[in-house]
């Protein structure tokens, strides 16, 4: 699962408002090739990272350790994919 519920509805977010919400801005895409091992320790975040070069989608906005510990090596493996914390995207549109 790629998201931590309980923290959501600790937050007094409704689930289905942000699954609602997710699906009326997002994208459906099917991944076409098979995920690889990217990220050491935690293979459902191989997903993320195989969604991201799948789709083209530039950036990965996260702040999970296991992701941001393969920072430099993703990124120099692949110029095109770019992993940003989220107080680095926010900074984008200040």
């Amino acid at each position: 699962m790629f998201y931590n519920a309980p923290t959501i509805q600790n937050r007094n977010i409704s689930v289905k408002n942000a699954i609602d919400f997710i699906k009326s801005v997002g994208q459906f895409f099917k991944l076409t090739q098979p995920v690889k091992s990217y990220i050491p320790g935690d293979a459902d975040d191989n997903y993320i990272i195989a969604l991201a070069l799948q789709t083209n989608s530039g950036f990965v906005t996260s702040g999970d350790y296991h992701i941001l510990s393969q920072k430099e090596i993703l990124q120099k493996k692949f110029p095109k994919l770019k992993i940003i914390t989220k107080a680095e995207f926010e900074k984008m549109f200040k």
